[in-house]
This record gives structure tokens, C-alpha cells and sequence, in this order.
């Protein structure tokens, strides 16, 4: 018989990554709100995903922003108690934008503060075929020394590889809830 694993994944990124999507494909529930407006999670919400061996516990958080504003201040609280608590960050990063849009202080922050890193190019569905090596290109340039996957949360491509990442990444230990409860 295995050993048991179980970790903590936060999911960050900017607004409309793509970070409710992929958490509800994962958990396999419709627990986050998915929405084209942009702030719909307004804190942290917790999916917990349990096998017979494993148990991976997701945060999905609010997309990262620099502001005054107080509700994006304390927002911004609860992505960086995701950041801390993770055993895994997942980086969801929409390729469908410009890589500009993505260069931003918060998101050097979090490279440099996780422990460990996954950078999740989302939304590849999006992309014409003559422009997705282009494209994955310009973005991997963003991203030097970073573990990357290509995803797409909405249809799913790329999501068995990352599971098993996931799996293969989390630490051995008993589950931390009740896995009838999941």
C-alpha cells in the first residue's frame, strides 16, 4: 500500500487567470464563482480533493493587484496567507494577453517566495495554432528558471499532467480533514 500524501496548493495570479476554472476542474465541483468580471473571489475559498492515498486541499484567491483601495488591501491579505501556507504555488498566467500585463512586482514577489513553484500557462485553447509557439515563447522569456506546464482549464488539456505533478510534489503526511467530507 502507498504512503499517504497531502498538501496545500494556492492558486494566484492576476484577475481572470483562469485560477476559479481550474480549481473547480480539479475538485471536480463547482465551488468558485466563474464570471468575465473581474474581483468575483473576493477571498479565499477552499476545495479539497481526496483519493485513497492523497489529499490535496486547493486555495483558489483573489487575482493579485496594487491598490489603495482598503477591500484590494485586505484581498491582497488573503493571497499572501495563500503564499505562505502553500506547499505548492500554481502561477496562473492567461497567454491570451500581452506578457507586459503580467510583468508586475507582485507576481516577482511570489516567485521569489514560494517554496514551491509551478507556472501555469492557461487558456493555450485560446491561441491560433501559427501563433501558439510564438506566444509560449514571448511568455517563457517572463518566466527564466521557472517550472512551467501548458494548460487549459476550461476544456481541460494538460490537467492529467498536472495532477500528477501535484501528486508527485506533495509531501507524505495523513490527511488534514475528514476525507468522507470531500
Amino acid at each position: 500500500m502507498n504512503k499517504h500524501k497531502a498538501g496545500f496548493i494556492s492558486l494566484l495570479g492576476l484577475p481572470n487567470a483562469g485560477k476559479s476554472t481550474l480549481m473547480n476542474a480539479l475538485v471536480g465541483e463547482r465551488l468558485s464563482i466563474i464570471t468575465p468580471k473581474a474581483q468575483t473571489t473576493r477571498h479565499r475559498i477552499i476545495g479539497i480533493l481526496s483519493g485513497e492515498d492523497f489529499q490535496l486541499v486547493f486555495s483558489d484567491t483573489p487575482g493579485y493587484l496594487e491598490s489603495a483601495h482598503g477591500l484590494h488591501q485586505m484581498m491582497m491579505r488573503y493571497v499572501d496567507s495563500a503564499l505562505k501556507d502553500a506547499d505548492i504555488v500554481l502561477l496562473l498566467v492567461d497567454v491570451s494577453r500581452p506578457p507586459a500585463k503580467e510583468a508586475d512586482p507582485y507576481r516577482n514577489q511570489i516567485i521569489e517566495a514560494a517554496q514551491s513553484l509551478i507556472v501555469l500557462f492557461n487558456k493555450t485553447d485560446l491561441l491560433k495554432p501559427e501563433e501558439r509557439e510564438i506566444k509560449l515563447q514571448e511568455w517563457r522569456e517572463q518566466f527564466p528558471n521557472q517550472e512551467i506546464m501548458e494548460l487549459s482549464a476550461t476544456t481541460g488539456a494538460g490537467k492529467e499532467e498536472l495532477m500528477q505533478t501535484l501528486l508527485n510534489r506533495i509531501p507524505e503526511c495523513p490527511a488534514y480533514y475528514d476525507t468522507s467530507l470531500s
